[in-house]
């Protein structure tokens, strides 16, 4: 009873902390209240009773007290959410009793803060997702995009990749989400290599040409490594994408094969050539030479570069390319030297690009096979089999002054 009067003493003070104390011990109450309907009532007759008191104070300390209440009544926290902003954005990140349209009213004309504060939530469905995306801000997009706890679709990321790809902070974003489809990485990897081309930091400190090389051969070598990758989730729409936007050639095809990307490679050609896969895998693992060259024929290639890429298949089926840095040297040197040979070292127009790919990348696999050798053979123990350096004493002696 004595606790009962000390209430009703602090709820009709004039002094707004005293009113503010009686607001949040209503809504504590409130918010562990586990006894009979009429009192729960009554608390909820004394909520809206602070709810319209002209301090701002007491509304923040009612808010307070039914802020992480999961049995909060809805239309006081409403009220509460179109309350000045201080108030707001408080409830609208943390009270969990507002549903997804409440939130997305909210969004309507809203300041920046209040948006963050939204976004802010410890959990965002779909459709909110959608919602703080279609506001098209670059802020708030990057922050949805930076928290990995959300689901996102790959139709909503590739949009906003569409959206936002020269915003190099949401690339960034985009590119460190793993659920994003690998054609989608591939378009935003393409703009990054761009950006170096042309990047002023770069400029003066690396060839022009050596630069376009080595990023070249990055993309190359990603857009290969991605491809297995799907095709080994069977995943095909990113070979699909590839072939009819036109961008697998000659040299991808090379890098794929070079690189023991065999299954990446097996589907571009099924693709290209309009046969069915299991057909393309059956004759890469055990066709002839006669029937790989007319696959490959079928698939659009110049009659020598299929000569060239049968040589290459057959070679790669004793070996592991996809580990073996050894052995994909060896295999590029001899087909650099068949080229050669064959042609008296006059290479024909259809095989420039590829006898001009296979030098360039028979160069860096050799630095990697070398790189990949060098700590076996420092490993190795010395038996003895080496030449003693024999150094007579007087050979040490500094030489003399002429008198």
């Amino acid at each position: 009873m004595v606790a009962y009067q000390r209430f009703v003493a602090l709820s009709q003070s004039l002094d707004n902390e005293h009113r503010s104390q009686a607001a949040y011990i209503v809504a504590a109450a409130y918010a562990s209240h586990d006894g009979p309907d009429d009192e729960r009532a009554a608390l909820y007759a004394a909520i809206i009773g602070f709810l319209q008191d002209t301090s701002l104070k007491v509304r923040a300390a009612l808010a307070y007290g039914l802020l992480h209440a999961q049995n909060a009544p809805r239309t006081v926290m409403l009220a509460l959410a179109a309350d000045k902003p201080v108030i707001a954005r408080a409830v609208v990140q943390y009270c969990p009793v507002l549903l997804d349209i409440d939130l997305i009213a909210a969004l309507k004309n809203s300041e920046s803060a209040m948006i963050m504060a939204i976004a802010g939530r410890q959990t965002l469905s779909p459709r909110l997702v959608a919602a703080l995306v279609a506001l098209e801000r670059a802020d708030i997009t990057e922050l949805v995009l930076q928290r990995f706890d959300l689901t996102i679709s790959d139709d909503m990321l590739a949009k906003i990749a569409s959206k936002h790809a020269e915003n190099e902070k949401i690339r960034a974003a985009l590119l460190a989400r793993p659920e994003l489809s690998a054609f989608v990485r591939l378009q935003l990897m393409e703009i990054v290599k761009h950006n170096l081309l042309v990047a002023e930091t770069i400029k003066g400190k690396i060839a022009p040409k050596r630069l376009e090389r080595l990023l070249r051969d990055a993309f190359d070598d990603a857009m290969t490594d991605m491809g297995e990758e799907e095709e080994m989730a069977h995943r095909s729409g990113y070979a699909e994408s590839l072939c009819a936007g036109q961008k697998v050639n000659t040299r991808i095809l090379l890098n794929a094969l070079i690189n023991g990307r065999v299954m990446f490679f097996a589907r571009c050609v099924s693709l290209l050539a309009q046969m069915p896969s299991t057909k393309v895998f059956g004759l890469l693992e055990r066709g002839g030479e006669a029937t790989l060259k007319a696959m490959l024929a079928r698939s659009g290639m110049a009659r020598p570069l299929c000569d060239l890429v049968t040589r290459l298949v057959i070679y790669a089926r004793n070996c592991d390319l996809t580990t073996d840095a050894a052995a994909r040297h060896l295999i590029v040197s001899a087909l650099v030297q068949d080229l050669i040979v064959k042609h008296d070292g006059q290479i024909p127009d259809d095989l420039e690009e590829a006898f001009y790919y296979l030098d360039e990348q028979n160069i860096a696999l050799a630095r990697h096979a070398a790189r990949a050798s060098t700590p076996d053979f420092a490993r190795q123990q010395p038996n003895g089999d080496y030449l003693a350096l024999q150094v007579e004493p007087e050979q040490l002696e500094p030489p003399r002054q002429a008198a």
